[in-house]
C-alpha cells in the first residue's frame, strides 16, 4: 500500500502540471470574461483589483502584478495571470498534503478545482470556485488540531474569512465542515463557540456591505421574475434542473451514490443527513435567486459548491475509511474521473479557441489599416462578448504598445448612449464603460483620438460579374476530412479590386463552395454560406464552414462566392483533396 500512497502522490502532482501547462499554451482562451475584465484592471493599474468585496480574487492577481512591478513582457504577464490560478491551487494542495498531512484533502482540492468546471476553466477569476478550495483547507486545519498553536488558529481564521467573503452560498460550506466536525469529535467549546461566532459576524459584515450587484442576486423573490424555488415542485422544470446534473455532473452523481451507500452502509445518518440536507439547501437557494434550469456558464458556477461538499463527504467518509481495498479504489476512481475532467474541458473549449482564433486573425487586419479603433457588426463574428474590447487590447498590444487596436461590435456602439458620448480621446472599455486615452497605461497600451471606424459599411459599386474577375480564394488549411462531416477550412479571400467586397449581412455576400469528384461530376454545388467577416479590400484571411461529401475519396473543392437569391461568382480555384 506504501507503493500505491507513491504512486497516487504522484499522479497528483502531475494533474497539476498538466493543468499548468493547459493554462501556459491556452493563456488566450482563458482570457475570456471576466477573467479579461479583472487581469487587464491588474496589469493597466499594476495593483490588486477587487468588486464586490470578494477579496480572495486578489490572490491570483498577485503573480502577474508583480511581473509589472518588473516591467515583464505583456505577454508574460498574460501567461502569469492564466498561471496564477493554477499556482493558487497548487499552494493549497501542497499546504494540505505536506504541512497538514492530509491526503483526503489533498485530494479535495484537486476534484473541487476539475470537477464540475467545464465554462468555468476558460473563465478562471470566479470567487465562488476560490471559496471551495478553501472550503477544504479550513476543514483540513480544524480537524488535524493544529489550531491549538496560535499561528494556525490565525491562519485557519484567515482562511474562513476569505472563503466566507468570496460568496454568500459559501458560507454554507463552512457549515457543513463546523458541523461535520462536531459530529465526528462532539462539541469543542474553545473552537466550535469561537468559528461560530466568527461566521455569524462575517455573515453580518457580508449582508451589510452587500454591492447592489450582490443585493439583486440575493433577494427572496429571485433575481429574475420568475425564479422560485417552488419551480423545483414543477415536473418539467425539475426534470430540466436532473439534465443539468446527468449531462454535466455525472461524475459528481457517481461519487454521491458511492458516498450514499457507504454512509448508508455503516449507518452514519446524522452525516447523511447532513451531507444531502446540504445538497438539497444548495439546490433551493441557487433556484429562488434564479432560473437556474437551463446549462450556462453563469448556472454551472452557482451550482459549483455542490462540488465541494459531495467530493467532502466522499474523501472523508470513503477513502477514509479503514479498509485499505477501500480507500486505495476510491483514491484511484478519484484520480481517473480528474483525468477524465481534464480531457472533457479541453474538449469543451473548441468554441472559444475558434473564438480567440478569429479575434487573433482580426486584429491582425485592423492592425493594416488607419487609425487604432474599429468597429464590427455583431452579426458578422462568432461569439461576440461585452469582452470583445478588452480582449483586443490585449490580443494587439502583444505585438506592441504601438499596434495596440480597440476593436468593438456595433453592439457596443449602439449600447445605451454611447454614440453620443464618444469623443476622439474616448474608447469603449466595455460597453458599460467608456474610458478617456488617458485611463491607459503607456508602458502596455497606447491608442490613438481617432473615431471607430466600421469595417462593414461597404455597398456593391459595380455590377458582380467585374468583381468575380479580379477574386480569388486561396485554401491554406482544413481541420478535418473526415466524410460526412463538418469542419472548418482556413481560407484567403484576395480582392484586387479597386472597390472593397461588401461584408454587411444585409447584402447576403456568402462565402461557399463546391464539391467535384475526379471526373469533374458535380456532388455538391449548393455548399454551405459563411458569412464575411469584414469589408475585403486588398486580402483577409478567415474560416469558412464546410460540410464534407458522404463518401471517401478524391474530390476537387472550389471556394466560391455568392449573393444570395441571386448568383455565383464561380470562381476558378479547386484543390484537390483526400476525404477519409
Amino acid at each position: 500500500m506504501k507503493g500505491f500512497a507513491s504512486i497516487s502522490n504522484l499522479f497528483m502532482h502531475g494533474i497539476f502540471i498538466l493543468l499548468m501547462i493547459m493554462s501556459v499554451v491556452l493563456y488566450k482562451e482563458r482570457m475570456f470574461a471576466d477573467a479579461s475584465y479583472y487581469l487587464f484592471h491588474a496589469i493597466n493599474s499594476q495593483w490588486f483589483h477587487v468588486e464586490h468585496g470578494r477579496t480572495v480574487l486578489a490572490l491570483s492577481q498577485v503573480f502577474p502584478i508583480i511581473g509589472t512591478w518588473l516591467h515583464l513582457p505583456l505577454k508574460v504577464l498574460l501567461v502569469l495571470g492564466s498561471l496564477g490560478h493554477e499556482f493558487f491551487y497548487y499552494g493549497v494542495f501542497l499546504t494540505c498534503l505536506y504541512l497538514l498531512k492530509d491526503k483526503q484533502a489533498a485530494l479535495a482540492v484537486i476534484a473541487v478545482h476539475v470537477i464540475g468546471q467545464l465554462s468555468l476553466y476558460w473563465s478562471p477569476m470566479l470567487e465562488i470556485c476560490y471559496g471551495a478550495a478553501l472550503s477544504v483547507l479550513f476543514y483540513s486545519i480544524l480537524q488535524s488540531n493544529k489550531w491549538e498553536d496560535d499561528k494556525w488558529l490565525i491562519f485557519m481564521l484567515v482562511v474562513q474569512w476569505f472563503t466566507m467573503m468570496s460568496h454568500p452560498e459559501n458560507f454554507l460550506l463552512i457549515g457543513v465542515g463546523i458541523a461535520y466536525h462536531f459530529l465526528q469529535n462532539g462539541f469543542q467549546n474553545r473552537i466550535h463557540t469561537g468559528v461560530g461566532i466568527f461566521t455569524i459576524v462575517g455573515f453580518i459584515v457580508e449582508v451589510l456591505t452587500f454591492s447592489d450587484y450582490e443585493k439583486g442576486h440575493t433577494q427572496l423573490i429571485g433575481v429574475e421574475q420568475k425564479a422560485s424555488a417552488l419551480n423545483l415542485i414543477d415536473l418539467a422544470y425539475l426534470q430540466d434542473v436532473i439534465a443539468i446534473f446527468t449531462n454535466f455532473f455525472f461524475d459528481l452523481i457517481l461519487l454521491l451514490v458511492i458516498a450514499l451507500i457507504y454512509m448508508i452502509k455503516r449507518k452514519r445518518w446524522k452525516e447523511m443527513i447532513l451531507f444531502v440536507g446540504s445538497i438539497l439547501a444548495l439546490i433551493v437557494i441557487v433556484n429562488q435567486a434564479q432560473v437556474a434550469d437551463e446549462y450556462s456558464r453563469y448556472n454551472e458556477s452557482m451550482y459549483n459548491p455542490i462540488v465541494f461538499i459531495v467530493v467532502f463527504f466522499y474523501v472523508y467518509e470513503v477513502i477514509r475509511c479503514t479498509n485499505k481495498y477501500i480507500s486505495s479504489a476510491s483514491i484511484a476512481l478519484l484520480l481517473v474521473i480528474s483525468l477524465f475532467r481534464l480531457g472533457w474541458i479541453y474538449n469543451h473549449g473548441e468554441p472559444l479557441r475558434v473564438r480567440t482564433a478569429q479575434l487573433e486573425r482580426l486584429v491582425d487586419y485592423t492592425q493594416t489599416l488607419e487609425g487604432s479603433k474599429h468597429s464590427i457588426d455583431a452579426k458578422n463574428i462568432y461569439y461576440a462578448t461585452w469582452a470583445n474590447p478588452i480582449e483586443s487590447l490585449f490580443y494587439s498590444a502583444l505585438d506592441g504598445k504601438e499596434e495596440t487596436v480597440s476593436l468593438v461590435t456595433s453592439s457596443d456602439i449602439e449600447f445605451e448612449k454611447n454614440e453620443q458620448l464618444l469623443k476622439p480621446g474616448v474608447f469603449i472599455f466595455r460597453r458599460f464603460e467608456l474610458e478617456p486615452l488617458s485611463f491607459l497605461n503607456k508602458q502596455y497600451f497606447q491608442l490613438d483620438s481617432s473615431d471607430y471606424v466600421p469595417l462593414n459599411h461597404a455597398t456593391f459599386e459595380k455590377p458582380m460579374e467585374e468583381y468575380s474577375k479580379n477574386i480569388k480564394i486561396e485554401l491554406l488549411a482544413q481541420e478535418s476530412l473526415k466524410h460526412n462531416d463538418s469542419t472548418r477550412f482556413l481560407v484567403k479571400i484576395i480582392n484586387t479590386n479597386a472597390e472593397p467586397l461588401p461584408s454587411l449581412v444585409e447584402h447576403q455576400l456568402f462565402l461557399s463552395y463546391h464539391w467535384f469528384d475526379e471526373a469533374g461530376g458535380q456532388k455538391i454545388w449548393d455548399g454551405k454560406r459563411t458569412k464575411l467577416e469584414v469589408d475585403v479590400h486588398e486580402s483577409f484571411v478567415q474560416t469558412m464552414m464546410v460540410i464534407l461529401p458522404e463518401h471517401e475519396g478524391n474530390f476537387f473543392f472550389v471556394p466560391d462566392l455568392l449573393i444570395e437569391g441571386k448568383q455565383w461568382f464561380n470562381l476558378a480555384e479547386k484543390y484537390q483533396l483526400k476525404v477519409d
